[in-house]
């Protein structure tokens, strides 16, 4: 009957009311991140999911893995000056734009279930993203940072680089220092 009466007023297609969608709070989703393990991490954030050897002592977060750029090339010869390849010892944590608790929490998780020796946060949103701060990149820069438990050194993005050729020298003291740091320190955080 109804449906037949908002024929007759031209009242049609017929609209449903829709359930309403389920908020999901920033806190739940954080807290369900953090028991999730790589398959739900990549079912659940494939966009915000690393790639590289689960087994490596080096991430390196901050940095697109995509496609064949000049920053790519450059990534690589930093990588090659470490004596570090992409597919073997290293992981590529991407960082999003949006710093929001999920997107740090996936983070996080991450670098929980990697374990590893040193993390590189590459450029001013990674390193806001990993240790939850806003302050200025060079203040970041020259020291180790604790992230949870995993010691952190803070370096320029490679696009930031190309921009920037004069600050390619300190960005070299800080992969020097990262590597110190893998070195001569097994999980202590030494100047954090």
């Amino acid at each position: 009957m109804r449906d037949a009466i908002l024929q007759a007023l031209e009242l049609t297609p017929l609209w449903r009311l829709r359930r309403p969608e389920t908020i999901v709070d920033d806190a739940d989703a954080s807290v369900s991140v953090a028991s999730m393990d790589w398959d739900a991490l990549r079912a659940a954030y494939p966009e915000m999911t690393g790639v590289g050897d689960v087994r490596a002592e080096w991430v390196f977060a901050g940095f697109d893995v995509t496609g064949d750029s000049d920053a790519a090339r450059l990534f690589d010869a930093m990588l090659g000056a470490l004596q570090l390849q992409r597919d073997k010892g290293v992981f590529l944590l991407p960082v999003q734009a949006e710093n929001s608790p999920v997107t740090r929490a996936v983070l996080l998780r991450q670098l929980a279930l990697l374990q590893p020796r040193v993390v590189l946060a590459l450029g001013q949103q990674a390193a806001h993203s990993l240790l939850d701060t806003d302050a200025p990149l060079d203040s970041l820069r020259g020291r180790v940072h604790d992230c949870m438990g995993t010691p952190l050194v803070v370096s320029f993005h490679p696009d930031d680089l190309l921009k920037a050729v004069l600050s390619k020298a300190l960005a070299w003291e800080d992969l020097c220092l990262a590597l110190t740091t893998l070195q001569h320190n097994d999980k202590e955080i030494p100047n954090a």
